[in-house]
């Protein structure tokens, strides 16, 4: 896969869907470990490091709006309208223009 033809926002995806996905197998491994231990009459506590903790419980919300000029400048869409974008809106730009 070339990463060098992928917008910002496709690697934000790209790298967020790994993530997905690498919990995923995670959580199946450890299953798979307490069926076995189960099956075997053995007691098992799994601990897991904060960040994986995290990374499993939430959720990032997809971005829905960019500042062209500042990729680091985003909006889900929910709350309060960003500076950044409420600048554009006030010079007379439309908010489509920012959608990704």
């Amino acid at each position: 896969m070339d990463f060098n033809n992928l917008s910002v926002t496709e690697i934000d995806d790209l790298i967020f869907s790994l993530r997905e996905r690498q919990n995923e197998l995670r959580l199946n491994g450890i299953q798979q470990i307490m069926q076995l231990a189960e099956s075997i009459n053995i007691h098992v506590e799994i601990f897991m490091p904060d960040d994986n903790k995290r990374l499993s419980n939430n959720v990032r919300p997809s971005i829905k709006y960019r500042d062209p000029s500042n990729h680091k400048n985003t909006w889900t869409g929910k709350g309060r309208i960003p500076r950044w974008l409420s600048a554009y809106i006030n010079q007379g730009q439309s908010i489509d223009r920012f959608k990704t």
